[in-house]
């Protein structure tokens, strides 16, 4: 009669009413503690979460809309391995350190070209052709498969450090599309079906879009804010059963071309959001040009983008050919 459950067991109610009773006893845990900072230091307006427990970024967004700090910061990874980083900082006497999370492994295109040379017999066999693109061509064609509710994977630039992917290593589509939870779900993420999905939302517009403070930002995608009431229905892919969504608040100086497509669909859509979800299956998130191309082959995306190259299956309706 335990509340353990097995993973592959069903998700009972009892579950749902276990994990809400224990989310708002820590949300009202943190947010006294905060508040028991805030009349002990009265001079200082900005404040720093740090320990494994700050991955709920549920509570996170409330601290923050509290307002008892004017500024809550949190790391890219505020559990042991960011633990590690801030110790080896210390260590090294900088006088400042800026670390935006993007600081794991990297590969040109021309790397991705002698690769793709050394595995063509692997995409012969699975039928995937490719083509290289420009940097306008590329946006331009990712954002014309996100306006036709296409699921992509996004492989760019160097690999996010920390639990969550946030803009190189994403698997992204159209927050607007109503299925897509279902699909990335059960079809390619296999995991409970009510789990929501992140919002990557440019910085600029944050505050037309979700009840969160002016001067804050989720650049890790930190913190879960309330979705406006008139935007819901508009991004419903990435609004969960309380009408909240996890952010992750995007500019052009942290990730250009992450920026730049959003900015892009903005433009097509009327949209700054776009669903972000880490690119794997149920696995570590990729790293390799070949853990991608591994991972769309075996799953139901649509679509891959690895640096300027563009994947398709080769039953997806296409003129693409492969050239390099």
């Amino acid at each position: 009669m335990g509340i353990k459950r097995d993973p592959n067991d069903k998700v009972l109610q009892k579950h749902f009413d276990i994990a809400r009773s224990l989310q708002e006893i820590y949300e009202e845990y943190m947010i006294n503690l905060v508040k028991y900072l805030k009349n002990k230091y009265p001079d200082h307006n900005n404040i720093c979460l740090a320990g494994g427990c700050i991955n709920n970024s549920l509570a996170n967004g409330k601290i923050s809309n509290s307002e008892i700090f004017e500024n809550v910061f949190i790391c890219i990874s505020p559990g042991d391995s960011g633990g590690a980083i801030g110790a080896a900082i210390n260590a090294s006497k900088f006088s400042s350190f800026q670390f935006n999370g993007f600081s794991g492994s990297t590969y040109s295109n021309e790397q991705i070209k002698n690769y793709l040379n050394e595995k063509s017999d692997f995409l012969i066999k699975n039928n995937i052709k490719y083509s290289f693109l420009n940097e306008e061509q590329l946006i331009t064609n990712t954002v014309e498969k996100l306006l036709d509710n296409k699921i992509i994977g996004w492989f760019s630039g160097r690999m996010e450090f920390g639990p969550r992917a946030l803009g190189n290593r994403s698997i992204i589509c159209n927050p607007g599309m109503l299925n897509a939870r279902s699909e990335l779900n059960e079809k390619i993420k296999l995991r409970e079906t009510f789990r929501p999905f992140a919002g990557s939302v440019l910085e600029s517009h944050k505050n037309e879009w979700f009840e969160c403070p002016t001067n804050e930002i989720s650049p890790f995608m930190s913190k879960v804010y309330k979705v406006k009431g008139e935007k819901k229905k508009i991004i419903p892919s990435i609004v969960h059963n309380d009408g909240t969504c996890r952010i992750q608040t995007v500019n052009i100086d942290d990730n250009r071309r992450y920026f730049n497509l959003i900015t892009k669909f903005f433009e097509k859509s009327k949209i700054p959001i776009l669903l972000n979800t880490s690119f794997n299956e149920n696995e570590p998130i990729v790293n390799s040009p070949l853990d991608a191309l591994e991972c769309f082959n075996r799953t139901n995306m649509d679509y891959l983008v690895i640096e300027n190259y563009f994947f398709q299956k080769d039953n997806v309706n296409s003129t693409s050919k492969n050239n390099a």
